[in-house]
């Protein structure tokens, strides 16, 4: 019953769109030239509304003349005449809601785009502003219109949106209203305007329809919504384009059409109303009122947009080709300055090591690609695995352009040396060129004042992305060779192969305590020195002729012919030894546990001993203490001096100290007050609290850092020669080894452990926070929390559980701590140290603060696998009134990516519409936050399955993206892949192949034809040709994106292997696609299915001729069959080839047996499947069968 009512329903209003088209038809169709004098300086476009009368629908009443006439020629032609005055006409009525929406609507602007670019490129006027005037739901046909221009490859259509200088809308929806739930009663906002715009409802006074429409006629959500959707992207076109909105003030007999407030607004946030029912709105009565309202508020903009500079601005920041990029790096090369910590230092050959890791990293590479160079330099701490990546860069500078220190502890330390290189690399291009200029060409706009921020944690994170990629592709260009990167100390808490630019001709080297801190490479363990390498160091600290009189007494003798420079000397000799030590053995004893060699070891002892003895004058420190008290004054004075704590920071600790120094009898005056003891320690005794610490570090209660610290650093440790008034900086670089802090805290009373555990924690917060202050950005905040990171995992692991039971009797930072723990990778203790944080009374710390600390633990909680108590801690903030918008934002970011880490990605969805919607709003649509959450968006909505809609938000961060940074920026080409991808994963081919044709021409003039990027672009055209069936043309895409590929990457990267993989199943399906028997000989679709239509017309004579195209068919089959051989043939040695280099690879981490066993696996499937190997199928599998057996 219900199909025969759409049935009776479709008929009739098919006869009528048909009778009103021919109508309209009779006018014209497409566009139309109604002005066009010679000195015309602009265009103007018209485009109508739905169930418009085409040109007729621009009509202004002549009452002289008594009939209407043209207004868009009669008034405006004469009121603007240096325009040039267009209309466009089209089919604009259906059969349904969903043909409407679909095809009327969004396809009519396809053509509306192209017939205007080639008017404008017959003309040759596509660079003229041009402005349009939009009627209703033609004002969504301009929009949708303006979006292809501006995602177009064709520069001539790309111009349409470029020229665009204004569009006045009458009564057109705004996309954000349109989308609302419809009811029968109330239907959308959207559905309302179709229904009574089209043919079969009544508008403005026409007779109304009497009965109640069919199922049929009802508009559809889901066509609604996907309309709305699709007009997503003008939002980023609209943020500065002039815009003029009208709407209607008088009911038609059905209401309002489109009401104010569901109307679009005008660029300054404005609607002018206009005396006019909805279809009257562009039917003038003359030079009434209305038409008044309009040219005025018309000639406003047109004038508006020339002053301001708006066209030529947008041509402007377009026209950016980054061809000057490769002018850059052709001219002033790669040969960037060095970064190496530490470089004064003394460097003793490890021969052996040294030996080894220049053959790990030799030039003689593997011409297959097999053999990269790729270091993993591993060992325990403080074992000299920094010392020697430095010595090999001080052996080979002749033969590197040049070598970078990358800190690698966690992922917030390897972004910050990432954007230090960035920096290095601009200021390398920027000597005879203004930065700003050689940011924005080699892609790192706005990087000066990204350096300027204190935390990484507050930059956005597609920009942070795009800057490090940007960075990878100035390393993988062809002419940038010999680089070394040494990423020093890699830590565990993220993925470190997301930083590595793999390459042939570069090098790396990865240092970790971690043997397979990388994937890939070769791995080389750095353990204790041998006897004649100790030997050198101490010549070199000591002068030669310590290298050769090894023993105590010569070397004390050495010692003290050296006067007042003993202290420097020695000092300089034990921190240079300690990068050579390993540890402490159970027994306590001194060097013994460190693999320095006895000859060598009474020697040290000797040196360490007197230079303490010496310092001290009368050796007070060192006369019969027991090792139970050094302990615990060394504990102590970690605890106070680690962060060179000042004077006035210190009064509330003052009996701590005085006990301290009561304990060392450093002061014999007993009758000093806790307030003096404070003065002399920190101002007038620094030199002997120096010693104290001096002392300790040579009997070993404390330890220096595990590895050389950078000399460029604001507090380079030990300097060998420094005014003593510079020496405590000692005291920011030392940590007491484990079990001596546990042997100290088993010696405490519970009184005493509470004060120490406050005691200690405190210090270092306030330490820390005030080197916060202090810093500039954070380069100066990571580079002072490598320093604490030690002190802050240690106040964690030593006083956590005391403090925690005491709570309400002390106030703890912990989420200053945690900070610090979060950027040198210690997740557990930074975890603990926000949990411990959130656990505090909430009364007494400042909301914004707790607010910070809880999305910190939320990241780290996902990132840990524990998004249920990530969302536990979301759950429990509160939004405080008046709270900084920023931070609402952010907390409701956090709780869609909980969401999503959680696998609801329904409810993530939910949640980043929700803020999606807030931010444009409050921040605007094209604000980085904004376009960052429409990206987080799209990408849950691609993982729903919801590719539709993924795609319209892919489309408008690209456009976005086009307008904040330009065409050739970095994030923008990011954006144009995101959008092909989704597209070619829609199967909207044409758009996805035009989508990555521009993609490959922004990479080659941004980065050359020869950069691995390029040739990537290159393989996804070959992907679209292989879904279109053309696997020839696909197969020369693939051997030229190979051709790019090998010699820089290798013919082993991942990627080379990825495209010769895809390469191999287009070779496959080729043969596929000809073994299939032919009907005939292959002609144009068109001509031969018209032929199969006209065979039953057919002669006797042509039946005749048809047994001759028979035999010519079977030649051709025997051609094909034998064609299809070939290719399977050459399939199977490209799976081969494949499955060769992978197990050739395996050593280097570059692929695991899974990989080989997919690449065998696929090549069984074709053995199996493929008629052409049925011959030698089981001894082909056989053999298969077997290699995977034998691997395991």
């Amino acid at each position: 019953m219900d199909r025969l009512e759409l049935l009776r329903g479709l008929i009739p209003r098919v006869r009528e769109a048909v009778s009103r088209q021919n109508r309209n038809d009779a006018e014209f169709n497409g566009l139309r030239v109604l002005c066009d004098p010679k000195d015309a300086e602009i265009d103007i476009v018209a485009v109508h509304g739905l169930g418009g009368q085409g040109f007729h629908s621009w009509t202004t009443w002549d009452s002289k003349a008594r009939k209407a006439k043209p207004w868009l020629q009669e008034l405006l032609g004469a009121d603007i005449p240096n325009a040039r005055i267009m209309a466009f006409g089209y089919l604009s009525d259906g059969i349904s809601f969903s043909y409407i929406v679909r095809n009327v609507v969004y396809g009519q602007a396809l053509d509306l785009a192209k017939l205007l670019t080639a008017r404008r490129r017959r003309d040759h006027t596509n660079r003229r502003p041009l402005f349009f005037i939009a009627h209703s739901l033609g004002g969504w046909i301009v929009k949708r219109a303006l979006i292809i221009s501006s995602e177009a490859a064709d520069p001539d259509l790309r111009d349409i949106e470029l020229s665009t200088s204004g569009v006045a809308f009458f009564g057109t929806l705004s996309a954000s209203h349109s989308s609302a739930p419809p009811s029968p009663s109330s239907p959308s906002p959207l559905g309302r305007v179709i229904r009574r715009t089209t043919s079969g409802f009544a508008e403005d006074g026409g007779e109304s329809r009497a009965k109640k429409p069919s199922a049929s006629e009802e508009p559809l959500a889901s066509d609604m919504e996907w309309l709305a959707q699709q007009m997503e992207a003008f939002k980023a076109i609209a943020v500065d384009l002039p815009r003029l909105s009208f709407y209607e003030t008088r009911k038609s007999s059905e209401g309002y059409v489109v009401e104010q407030k569901d109307s679009i607004t005008g660029s300054d946030g404005f609607q002018i109303g206009l005396q006019a029912t909805h279809s009257e709105l562009i039917r003038f009565h003359g030079r009434g009122a209305n038409y008044e309202i309009f040219i005025g508020k018309f000639r406003e903009m047109l004038n508006t947009s020339g002053t301001s500079g708006y066209f030529h601005t947008k041509r402007r920041t377009s026209s950016f080709t980054a061809v000057n990029r490769l002018e850059y790096l052709s001219k002033q090369g790669f040969s960037i300055p060095y970064r190496i910590p530490n470089e004064s230092s003394p460097l003793v050959p490890r021969t052996e090591l040294l030996s080894r890791l220049e053959h790990i990293l030799s030039g003689d590479t593997d011409p297959s690609g097999t053999k990269l160079a790729i270091a993993n330099i591993w060992g325990p701490p403080g074992i000299g695995k920094s010392t020697l990546a430095r010595h090999y860069v001080e052996e080979n500078r002749d033969h590197l352009s040049f070598a970078f220190w990358i800190r690698a502890e966690s992922r917030e330390t390897v972004i910050a040396s990432y954007l230090a290189l960035a920096d290095t690399i601009v200021r390398h291009y920027a000597k005879d060129t203004p930065r700003c200029e050689v940011e924005n060409d080699l892609g790192f706009a706005g990087l000066e004042d990204m350096l300027k921020v204190k935390s990484i944690l507050k930059l956005d994170t597609p920009r942070i992305r795009s800057i490090v990629r940007v960075v990878k592709d100035w390393l993988l260009c062809p002419d940038n060779v010999e680089w070394l990167l040494v990423f020093d100390n890699v830590g565990s808490s993220y993925n470190v192969v997301d930083f590595i630019p793999l390459r042939v001709s570069g090098k790396l080297i990865f240092i970790s305590r971690d043997e397979y801190c990388c994937p890939w490479g070769e791995a080389l363990r750095v353990d204790a020195m041998k006897e004649e390498e100790a030997i050198s160091l101490l010549g070199v600290v000591l002068g030669e002729e310590a290298a050769h009189n090894t023993t105590q007494g010569n070397i004390v003798k050495t010692c003290r012919t050296s006067g007042s420079g003993i202290k420097d000397r020695a000092a300089t000799c034990i921190s240079s030894t300690r990068y050579s030590r390993s540890g402490r053995n159970d027994e306590g004893q001194g060097l013994e546990c460190f693999g320095i060699p006895d000859g060598v070891k009474g020697a040290i002892d000797s040196v360490e001993f007197y230079a303490s003895t010496v310092s001290f004058g009368q050796g007070r420190v060192a006369n019969k203490l027991y090792a139970a008290r050094l302990s615990h004054t060394s504990c102590a004075v970690w605890k106070l001096f680690a962060t060179r704590t000042g004077a006035g920071a210190m009064q509330g600790h003052s009996q701590e100290l005085y006990r301290y120094a009561e304990d060392e009898r450093l002061h014999s005056d007993s009758a000093l007050n806790p307030p003096d003891v404070v003065r002399l320690v920190f101002q007038e005794e620094s030199e002997r609290l120096y010693e104290v610490l001096k002392y300790l570090l040579d009997q070993n209660f404390i330890q220096g850092p595990a590895n050389p610290i950078d000399r460029s650093s604001s507090a380079p440790f030990l300097p060998s020669s420094l005014p003593s008034s510079q020496e405590p900086t000692l005291w920011d670089y030392f940590v007491v080894d484990k079990a001596v802090r546990d042997h100290v805290r088993s010696t405490l009373t519970d009184d005493e452990r509470s004060d120490y555990a406050w005691m200690a924690c405190s210090i270092c917060i306030d330490g820390i926070r005030r080197k916060e202050a202090q810093s500039a950005s954070f380069q100066d905040t990571y580079e002072f929390g490598k320093i604490m990171g030690p002190h802050a995992m240690a106040c964690f692991d030593d006083w956590s559980s005391v403090l925690d039971a005491m709570q309400d009797d002390c106030e703890i930072a912990w989420s200053v701590l945690g900070q610090v723990c979060m950027t040198q990778g210690a997740l557990d203790q930074a975890i603990g140290c926000f949990e411990l944080s959130l656990r505090q009374d909430s009364s007494k710390t400042d909301p914004s603060e707790r607010i910070e600390t809880t999305l910190s633990l939320s990241t780290l909680l996902n990132k840990a696998g524990r998004p249920d108590r990530s969302c536990e801690i979301l759950t429990d903030v509160n939004i405080i009134p008046h709270l900084d918008q920023t931070l609402q934002h952010r907390i409701a970011s956090a709780r869609a990516a909980t969401a999503a880490s959680q696998g609801d990605l329904a409810l993530a969805a939910d949640e980043y519409q929700a803020l999606k919607s807030d931010q444009d709003t409050t921040l605007g649509p094209t604000h980085p936050s904004t376009v960052s959450t429409i990206q987080n968006l799209a990408t849950t909505l691609e993982q729903r399955g919801k590719l539709e809609e993924a795609q319209a938000l892919y489309r408008r961060v690209y456009i976005s993206y086009q307008h904040m940074y330009g065409p050739r920026d970095n994030m923008t080409l990011e954006a144009l892949d995101d959008l092909a991808n989704i597209c070619k994963d829609t199967f909207a081919i044409d758009d996805a192949q035009g989508l990555f044709k521009q993609s490959a021409t922004s990479l080659t003039r941004a980065l050359g034809a020869t950069h691995p990027e390029t040739a990537y672009a290159i393989q996804s055209l070959a992907i679209i040709d292989d879904l279109r069936g053309r696997y020839i043309d696909a197969k020369s895409k693939y051997q030229h994106a190979l051709a790019i590929l090998a010699p820089t990457l290798g013919t082993a990267h991942p990627l080379y292997i990825m495209a010769l993989e895809n390469m191999a199943l287009s070779t496959r399906r080729h043969a596929q696609s000809l073994a299939k028997t032919p009907v005939s000989i292959p002609t144009n679709p068109s001509r031969r299915s018209s032929s199969l239509r006209l065979s039953r017309f057919q002669t006797q004579g042509q039946r005749a001729s048809r047994d001759v195209s028979r035999i010519k068919d079977t030649e051709y089959g025997v051609l094909r069959m034998a064609a299809s051989e070939q290719l399977f043939a050459e399939a199977e040695r490209l799976y081969l080839e494949i499955l060769a280099v992978k197990k050739a690879a395996l050593d280097l981490g570059l692929y695991s047996e899974e990989d080989v066993a997919s690449t065998s696996w696929k090549l069984e499937e074709m053995y199996e499947s493929e008629d052409f190997f049925e011959e030698e199928r089981l001894d082909k599998v056989g053999v298969l069968v077997g290699g995977r057996r034998r691997r395991g």
